[in-house]
């Protein structure tokens, strides 16, 4: 009985680790969406917003992106804003940036890590130690109690977006240089809070839709284990 336990609360964890790695890379290639943004400039008329052609706009934030996922060297973007050429960031936004660009590759990486760890630990558990039932009983364990925290937040962030965003650039960010002034700041031109607030949605809907899935068919699974567990012992008697 207590190995069944330890073996459980193993899975446990395997399976928390498991969602935490899957959201992680979700939210990350999310955030990375080229057509996400293609998307937003479209709704928002960002191109004639600022007064950029769409080239240009679609040349700026390619570059802006690949900097973040490390492809580019620096932020030094020239673009032609109300036909006058100039730098489209300014130092407050890149230094932002170098921020944005450790979060993000640091949340990548631990989500892979996460990913990776919890797959192996339940591999171990069901062809190694052969405790399949117990594994899939701690999967939905783990499963369920990440999702309930991630219904919390999406709960929070729908209700009052502009609290949870600025929560979370206290929680994520030990600086105010996300703090930009749409006055002389482009990047909070380029994508605004409402822009953030369709990102954040989308994630809890793709994500959260995600271990609903996966959350259900490891309880069906489950099921089938203790109905067949049920019948063998039927069978043995």
């Amino acid at each position: 009985m207590k190995g069944n336990k330890l073996h459980k609360g193993i899975s446990a964890a395997a399976g928390f680790l498991f969602v935490i790695g899957v959201i992680l890379c979700v939210i990350c290639a999310l955030c990375m969406s080229r057509g996400f943004f293609k998307y937003e400039y479209e709704k928002n008329g960002t191109a004639a917003y600022l007064d950029i052609s769409d080239s240009d706009l679609e040349r700026a934030t390619e570059h802006w992106l690949a900097y973040i996922e490390d492809s580019e060297d620096d932020l030094d973007i020239s673009v032609t804003l109300s036909g006058e050429e100039r730098q489209l960031f300014n130092d407050r936004e890149k230094e932002h940036m170098v921020d944005v660009k450790k979060l993000y590759l640091g949340a990548l990486t631990v989500g892979r890590i996460c990913a990776a760890l919890a797959v192996i630990i339940l591999l171990l558990e069901i062809f190694v130690f052969k405790r399949l039932r117990q594994a899939v009983s701690g999967y939905i364990i783990g499963n369920a109690v990440f999702f309930a925290a991630f219904a919390v937040l999406a709960v929070l962030a729908a209700s009052d977006f502009t609290t949870f965003w600025t929560n979370f650039h206290h929680v994520f960010f030990s600086n105010d240089l996300w703090l930009l002034n749409p006055e002389t700041d482009m990047m909070i031109r380029m994508v605004p809070e409402t822009f953030f607030f369709d990102l954040v949605m989308r994630v809890v809907f793709i994500g959260g839709g995600s271990m609903l899935v996966v959350l259900a068919a490891a309880v069906l699974l489950r099921f089938r284990l203790a109905r067949k567990e049920k019948l063998s012992a039927i069978n043995h008697e």
